[in-house]
């Protein structure tokens, strides 16, 4: 600013100045999908850091000022030099829904694919002829006994919908099946067995390390880390559940 006078004396002036403050605003993008702190008012200079955090079920994506992306860190780090307005982008996490029959070729599974989170979800087994639906179960535990199984999706799921034979059952609960030594070392031997069976064996985690017929009435565990184990005994209509340990 000018300041004009006549020069009629001797005279000390101050020149008065004031910092200037900037508005640093934000946004979420998709509505309640994530919080931002961070914003206010902000004097020249000054180092100002916002942070989006995603709400449960969103995932953080970028900054964007005007539609042009300013940044991939949920925390943006920038000096105070102007005023501002930006977008913290979130993605909704998307969750993969698979189901398999067993047997197989005993039935079929609608409502797979990929979900949003918070959807809802609706499996359906349907039986082949000469099959009957018996239950679902995940990681080997059962879940649920009903051919339609709902839910909401917030994880990733792998499901498996167990049917059994409704022609010539030779029905495996009935028989005295038994495993021993039970803790076992090297040999899990088995009783009671039918013919044309299949043992599989699952970790404490569902995941499967032995699947195979099984002929002398016993299983070699030897490789097997030392803990807890399913075993699963299988014919072509029924499935036997046993736990076991392994030292």
């Amino acid at each position: 600013m000018n300041y004009t006078f006549n020069i009629i004396a001797h005279r000390n002036l101050v020149a008065n100045f004031t910092i200037n403050s900037y508005s640093i605003e934000a946004s979420v993008l998709p509505a309640n999908s994530g919080t931002i702190t961070g914003t206010g008012n902000y004097n020249y200079g000054a180092n100002v850091s916002l942070t989006a955090t995603p709400e449960t079920g969103y995932t953080f994506n970028d900054w964007t000022e005007n539609g042009i992306q300013v940044s991939t860190d949920a925390t943006y780090i920038f000096i105070a030099s102007t005023n501002r307005t930006l977008v913290a982008n979130f993605t909704i996490n998307s969750y993969s829904i698979e189901a398999s029959v067993l047997p197989a070729n005993s039935g079929t599974i609608t409502g797979t694919g990929n979900y949003n989170y918070g959807a809802n979800i609706s499996l359906t087994a349907t039986p082949e002829t000469g099959y009957t639906f018996k239950d679902w179960t995940e990681n080997g535990i059962q879940i649920s006994t009903d051919a339609t199984y709902p839910f909401t999706s917030i994880v990733n799921r792998s499901l498996v919908a167990n049917f059994q034979s409704t022609v010539g059952i030779d029905n495996l609960e009935n028989l005295n099946i038994n495993i021993y030594p039970n803790p076992a070392k090297t040999i899990l031997f088995i009783t009671g067995l039918p013919k044309n069976v299949f043992v599989t064996v699952f970790d404490f985690s569902g995941k499967m390390l032995i699947n195979k017929p099984i002929k002398d009435k016993q299983i070699d565990i030897s490789n097997l880390a030392n803990g807890f184990y399913t075993i699963k005994i299988s014919d072509k209509n029924e499935i036997v559940t046993k736990n076991f340990i392994k030292q």
